[in-house]
C-alpha cells in the first residue's frame, strides 16, 4: 500500500501546477523536488518562506504539498477555491475553527497522524475522495453547508463527527477500521451506501433528513439510540452483525428494512414509527440469524397496518408488549414452527433478557456511584439514590419467580394477538398453534399463581383432552378410549341375572354375568349416542360404570365437535 501511495504521489507532482515558479530544492531517492514536496522535514525556513509566498499571491494550490510536522491552518480562512488534493501531512495536522468560503478539495489526501477539523465550517463542496486517515479524524462540531463527500475515505483510527452538521453527508462508500462517532450529528441528507463499520457506529441522539444504508455493513455495534429520521430510512440490505440499536427512536416517514439482516440482538425498544415499516428477507437474503433477537416492546406504530413482515423467521415473543394484531405477515416461519416444546424457550428468552437488563442497570449503577464517591464531600443525595434503586433491584431479584409468571402471561397475550392476526387473515392452521400457544401459556403461569386451583384443573383437563379445543386426533382418540376402555369395562360388572337370582332381585356384585365382548363394545357405543340400550345395569358397579360413560362420553364427544367446528366453520 506505501508504495501505490508513493508512485500516486509522484504521479500527481508531474501533473501538479502547485509549484509552478519553484525551482529545484533537493533530490530524495532519485527524484528532484522542489522545496513543497521535498518529502522531509529537513527544509523549514524554505517552506514556510514558500507557503507565504504564495498566499500572498492568493495561491491556494497545495496538490502534493508534503507538509512537514509544525506547519499548522487552525483558525485559518479560505476565502477562494483550495486544493490540498493528494498532499501529505506528516504529522498532526489541524485545520479547527478554519472556515472554507469555497470549494475544500483534500481528494487523495494521506494524513499520517491526527486530523483536527473541529468546528470547522465549510460553505461550499468538501471533497475529502479518497482520503486516508491513519490516525484520529476529528470532525466534531464541524458545519458542512454544501456536499461533504467522504467517498473511498478509509478511517483506520477513530472517526469523531459528533454534533457535525452535513447538508448532504456522502459516505458512498467508506470504511470505517476503528470506532465511529456520529453522535447528535445533524443530517439533511446522509449516504453511507456500501460504507463498512468494522468497529463500534454510534449514530445516536442523530437527527436525519433523508438517511441511506443500503449495503452498509456494521461488524459491531450499531447504535441508534433516540435518533431521529424525518424522511425515508432506508436500511435495504444492510447487515447487522452484532447488536443494533434503535430503542426510543423516532421514524415520521417510511422505514424499509428490506433484506437486511440482523444476527445480533436488535432492540426498537420505545420506538416510534409513523409511516410504512417493512422487514423482510427477499429471496433468502436477509432476514433474522439463528442467534438473532429482536425487542419490539412498547413500540408504537402509528399505522399497524402499514407494518409488514415479509419472508421471515420470527419468534412470538418479540412483540410482547406491542399490539402486532393489524401487522401484515407474509410467508413468515415462527420459531420451531410453533412446536409445543418451544414455549418454554420463548419464556426462557424473555427471562434471560430481563436478567440481562439487571445486570446492565447493576453495572451502570455501580458506575455512578464511583463517580458519586470521587466527590468531596460525598456526593450524599446521590448514593442515597442509589441505596434505594439497588433495594429495589433486589425485592425484583426476590421475586424471580413471580416475574417469570408474568412473561408467561404477557406472552400469552401476545399469541392471542397473533392468533386473531392470523385468523383475520385466512392463515388458519397458523391461528390455531397460536391459541394453544396462549392457552398452555396460561395454564404454565401456574394455577396456586393465579389463585384460582378449580379453574387451573379445568384448564389441564381442556388441554390434554382436546390440545383446547384446536387437536381433532386428540379429542377423536380419547373418545375412542373411553368407548374400548367402558366397553372392557363391562365385561367384568354384572347385566344379565344368575339363574338363583331370577326370582329375587339384588344389586350385590356378587349378583350377576357380565356381557360378552362383541355385546359389550355394542353396549357401549349406545351409550355414547344416548341411546337406552338392554339389558339394564344389574349391579351397582355396573350402574356406576354406565353412569360415568353417560356423563364423560358426551363431554369428550362435545370437545371433538368444537375442534371440528373450529376447523372446518372457516
Amino acid at each position: 500500500m506505501l508504495e501505490k501511495q508513493i508512485a500516486s504521489y509522484r504521479e500527481c507532482i508531474k501533473r501538479t501546477k502547485a509549484c509552478e515558479g519553484q525551482t529545484f530544492f533537493a533530490e530524495y531517492d532519485g527524484h528532484s523536488y522542489c522545496v513543497l514536496h521535498f518529502p522531509s522535514n529537513e527544509k523549514k525556513d524554505e517552506f514556510e518562506g514558500a507557503i507565504r509566498k504564495k498566499l500572498d499571491v492568493h495561491d491556494l494550490n497545495f496538490q502534493g504539498v508534503w507538509f512537514p510536522d509544525w506547519y499548522r491552518f487552525s483558525e485559518a480562512k479560505f476565502d477562494e477555491k483550495v486544493d490540498f488534493s493528494s498532499a501529505v501531512f506528516n504529522n498532526l495536522q489541524s485545520f479547527s475553527g478554519s472556515k472554507f468560503v469555497s470549494d475544500a478539495i483534500f481528494a487523495g489526501a494521506t494524513f499520517k497522524e491526527e486530523a483536527i477539523f473541529g468546528g470547522s465550517t465549510f460553505e461550499k463542496r468538501a471533497d475529502f475522495t479518497s482520503v486516508v486517515f491513519h490516525k484520529d479524524a476529528a470532525f466534531s462540531s464541524a458545519k458542512f453547508e454544501a456536499i461533504a463527500d467522504f467517498r473511498d475515505c478509509v478511517f483506520m483510527e477513530r472517526a469523531d463527527f459528533s454534533r457535525a452538521t452535513f447538508t448532504i453527508g456522502s459516505f458512498w462508500p467508506a470504511t470505517f477500521n476503528s470506532p465511529a462517532s456520529f453522535y447528535e450529528a445533524r443530517f439533511t441528507r446522509a449516504n453511507f451506501r456500501v460504507s463498512e463499520f468494522k468497529d463500534t457506529a454510534s449514530f445516536s441522539y442523530c437527527s436525519f433528513g433523508h438517511a441511506e444504508f443500503i449495503d452498509t455493513c456494521f461488524f459491531k455495534t450499531a447504535d441508534f439510540f433516540m435518533a431521529h429520521f424525518e424522511g425515508q430510512a432506508y436500511f435495504t440490505s444492510a447487515t447487522f452483525h452484532e447488536a443494533v440499536r434503535f430503542n426510543m427512536s423516532t421514524f415520521n416517514a417510511e422505514a424499509r428494512f428490506t433484506s437486511a439482516t440482523f444476527n445480533g440482538e436488535t432492540d426498537f425498544n420505545h420506538s416510534v414509527l409513523k409511516s410504512y415499516v417493512i422487514f423482510s428477507g427477499e429471496y433468502d437474503h436477509g432476514g433474522f440469524g439463528n442467534n438473532a433477537c429482536c425487542d419490539f416492546r412498547h413500540i408504537e406504530f402509528e399505522l399497524p397496518g402499514l407494518v409488514s413482515f415479509h419472508s421471515l423467521t420470527l419468534r412470538p415473543q418479540w412483540f410482547v408488549n406491542v399490539n402486532c394484531r393489524g401487522f401484515e405477515f407474509t410467508d413468515v416461519r415462527w420459531m420451531g414452527n410453533l412446536r409445543r416444546e418451544f414455549i418454554e424457550e420463548a419464556v426462557r428468552d424473555l427471562t434471560d433478557r430481563d436478567a440481562r437488563e439487571e445486570r446492565s442497570a447493576a453495572d451502570r449503577r455501580a458506575e455512578r456511584r464511583k463517580q458519586a464517591e470521587l466527590f468531596f464531600p460525598r456526593d450524599a443525595r446521590a448514593l442515597a439514590d442509589l441505596d434505594k434503586e439497588d433495594a429495589e433491584a433486589q425485592a425484583r431479584t426476590a421475586n424471580a419467580e413471580r416475574i417469570r409468571n408474568r412473561f408467561f402471561r404477557l406472552l400469552s397475550i401476545t399469541c392471542r394477538q397473533l392468533a386473531v392476526n392470523a385468523e383475520e387473515s385466512h392463515r388458519y392452521d397458523e391461528a390455531s398453534e397460536f391459541r394453544f400457544w396462549s392457552m398452555e401459556l396460561r395454564r404454565k403461569e401456574g394455577m396456586r399463581a393465579r389463585g384460582r386451583l378449580s379453574v387451573g384443573v379445568l384448564h389441564s383437563l381442556y388441554r390434554y383432552l382436546s390440545g383446547y379445543g384446536e387437536e381433532i386426533g386428540r379429542a377423536f382418540a380419547i373418545l375412542v378410549g373411553l368407548w374400548i376402555f367402558f366397553a372392557a369395562l363391562y365385561t367384568q360388572v354384572g347385566f344379565v341375572p344368575t339363574e338363583t337370582s331370577l326370582q329375587v332381585p339384588t344389586y350385590s356384585n356378587e349378583v350377576g354375568s357380565p356381557q360378552k365382548l362383541t355385546k359389550a363394545v355394542i353396549y357401549s357405543l349406545e351409550v355414547i349416542t344416548l341411546q337406552q340400550p338392554n339389558p339394564r345395569p344389574l349391579t351397582p358397579a355396573a350402574r356406576l360404570a354406565v353412569a360415568a360413560e353417560r356423563i364423560l362420553a358426551p363431554i369428550q364427544a362435545a370437545l371433538l365437535a368444537l375442534a371440528i367446528r373450529r376447523r372446518f366453520i372457516r
